[in-house]
């Protein structure tokens, strides 16, 4: 371990004073032009002003049988049972909302929407025997994005005829536009009696405006999905490090920790190599997020949220391109992260990264020192490890975490 001596504060003085903005714009589309590229403020969700939308995610590996073997199997019908209790649900939390501004909640209770959607997919093509990105895999992931608008549909109907439609539903004017975009168009032809469905919204109208949205769901795939992929990512790693800020400490602790579909095969198989469908964040290629996001959003009413790995060494040129394969795709939104542990600690860390990487540290006698970024450091009477040490310091959250 290495020891540094803290650092005292000697002198404050004043600079200057600058005024600080946020990325609110005027434009009433709500984008801006940053480096050549149209981007948005908000790139989770987009809705109109005073607007909001209630998310829930349903864990896919919960529904699966027989992992890791060759009668491994999804079951649908629970699924399907579970969605229209979901959806329920989260029309009921609409009745109980703590907004916190009249408008929202008025706005809430007028669209009546929800944002359903699931997470775990990586960790679920894993257990079910399943290569991510072969058409296997994306064939299911599309039946499952499509199940999940159906059930939600087919509720939404119901409720409307339990509980009265959305009251942007109530006329028959605004239920035939309902029915005349092009994803509801789309969804409808999806199911055999669509002309029926078609009828029974025409006459009693529909509970919620929209209904799926996909998330990140990084903390609930954490929690309760005891570390399953998150949203409809591939598998991140099966084993990494992660980042937490806890109460107390000066930076942020790192432990060790699995996915849980590789966690769940370690225990069956301790001794086996893993299989060849077996499917992490670096076998993927570009195309392959892009297949993926593409199939998925297609019942998909609302926002997709959908990240591609970059590594560290990609050509600008080659980043630029997956924007416009993005674009060329039709995607609805695209998000990209390339980790450099040199600029920026990520929540999530490959071990080989960190002890590949070196930081240099300045001491009180102005001499420097350079360490693995997994090196400990004894600092102000702390040890801390050396890359969430350096991280810490240049942004200006030691001992603020």
């Amino acid at each position: 371990m290495i020891t540094i001596k803290s650092c005292e504060i000697k002198e404050v003085q004043f600079v200057s004073e600058e005024d600080v903005y946020d990325i609110t714009v005027d434009a009433a589309e709500h984008t801006y032009w940053s480096g050549g590229l149209l981007v948005s403020n908000c790139g989770e969700q987009p809705l109109s002003p005073m607007s909001n939308c209630l998310l829930g995610s349903i864990l896919l590996c919960s529904y699966i049988k027989n992992e890791f073997t060759k009668d491994a199997l999804f079951d649908w019908d629970s699924f399907k049972k579970d969605i229209r209790v979901a959806a329920r649900l989260l029309d009921n939390v609409i009745e109980f909302h703590n907004l916190p501004f009249k408008e929202l909640g008025d706005n809430l209770k007028y669209q009546r929407r929800h944002g359903m959607g699931f997470t775990g997919l990586g960790s679920a093509l894993n257990m079910l025997c399943i290569k991510y990105n072969s058409q296997e895999g994306l064939d299911f992931a599309k039946k499952l994005s499509m199940t999940l608008a159906q059930e939600n549909l087919l509720e939404g109907i119901e409720l409307a005829k339990e509980k009265g439609p959305a009251p942007f539903a109530e006329s028959v004017k605004n239920r035939k536009l309902f029915l005349q975009s092009e994803y509801n168009k789309r969804l409808l032809d999806t199911f055999p009696n669509k002309e029926e469905l078609f009828s029974q919204i025409i006459e009693h109208g529909i509970r919620w405006s929209h209904a799926t949205s996909m998330a990140p769901t990084g903390t609930m795939s954490l929690v309760w999905g005891n570390n399953c992929s998150n949203g409809l990512e591939p598998v991140f790693d099966n084993s990494y490090l992660r980042n937490f800020r806890i109460s107390g400490k000066k930076t942020k602790v790192q432990e060790k920790i699995f996915d849980y579909a590789f966690f769940e095969w370690k225990k069956i198989n301790p001794d086996i190599l893993l299989p060849p469908y077996w499917t992490t964040a670096d076998h993927l290629s570009v195309d392959d997020h892009i297949n993926m996001q593409s199939v998925i959003q297609l019942f998909l009413d609302s926002s997709c949220s959908k990240t591609i790995n970059i590594p560290t060494n990609y050509a600008y040129e080659d980043f630029k391109n997956v924007y416009f394969k993005g674009w060329e795709s039709g995607l609805k939104g695209l998000t990209t992260f390339r980790f450099n542990p040199e600029i920026h600690g990520g929540v999530l860390i490959r071990k080989e990264d960190i002890e590949n990487t070196y930081y240099k540290f300045t001491l009180e006698d102005g001499s420097e020192i350079s360490v693995k970024g997994n090196e400990q450091i004894e600092y102000d009477g702390e040890a801390h490890i050396a890359a969430n040490l350096f991280d810490a310091l240049k942004e200006g959250i030691y001992g603020n975490m």
